[in-house]
């Protein structure tokens, strides 16, 4: 699945930007589906903005993870986080010359990571303060990745007011299902899948594989992708829990 900055989350980057001399704005080509981002510096006292090359930045990033899910969080982290972004940037210099570059994402741009416990509501978590330095183009990247797992692990897992925690998706990681067109079939759960569809909408897919007994052995498929609709509970799984 590609991977990339939609105009909605360039432009909402300007909050951001208040208080420094630069301005990023999405440019739509013909030579790509997804927007590229130009940059523009404000000069002159504030009353004109000429298009610049990527700036380099400091930036800081800070949010926080219910304690007992800090492993589950980075798993989804690292799982969608990539390399390789479709976004690019976007240059014009002075004789009309325009260029696309490729943004480069990667640990180098984080100059110190920092954790740090504390409660809310009686409910432990873990703040992680991120400082960042390097071209806003990669710093704008990787705080996507981690807003984007912010909002995959917000679909998987909700907190109410007493600091509860409640799991929100139908399955689990390491449940038994069937595929509601054949249920003389048992599956597992692998993973979820998520699937960028806008502006940090998420929908979760799950990764499973037929399991295939015989005799004490199981053995496993190569896993696939499979939409919730069409999957249901294995009647003899929930029939040996109820038992047991």
């Amino acid at each position: 699945m590609k991977k990339y900055l939609s105009d909605s989350e360039i432009l909402n980057w300007n909050d951001r930007l208040q208080d420094t001399p630069y301005r990023v704005f999405p440019k739509y080509n013909s030579r790509s589906s997804f927007p590229a981002i130009i940059f523009k510096q404000i000069i002159n006292k504030g009353y004109q903005e000429v298009i610049t090359l990527d700036p380099h930045m400091k930036f800081s990033f800070l949010f926080s993870v219910a304690k007992n899910r800090v492993d589950n969080f980075f798993h989804i982290f690292n799982k969608w986080f990539s390399s390789d972004i479709s976004t690019q940037t976007f240059y014009q210099d002075s004789s009309n010359q325009e260029k696309l570059s490729g943004i480069t994402v990667s640990e180098s741009i984080i100059k110190s990571k920092k954790e740090f416990d504390h409660k809310i509501k009686d409910k432990e978590y873990t703040k992680f303060t991120y400082e960042f330095e390097g071209r806003l183009s990669s710093i704008m990247a990787y705080v996507m990745f981690l807003e984007d797992t912010i909002e995959i692990f917000s679909k998987i897992w909700g907190y109410d007011e007493s600091g509860s925690e409640h799991q929100l998706t139908k399955f689990s990681i390491g449940d038994i299902v069937c595929k509601s067109n054949d249920k003389s079939q048992d599956y597992l759960i692998l993973d979820y899948v998520p699937h960028k569809t806008g502006y940090k909408k998420f929908i979760l897919d799950y990764e499973v594989c037929k399991m295939i007994t015989n005799g004490q052995i199981i053995q496993y498929s190569q896993p696939e992708i499979v939409v919730e609709s069409n999957l249901c509970w294995s009647r003899d799984n929930r029939i040996d829990d109820i038992l047991n």
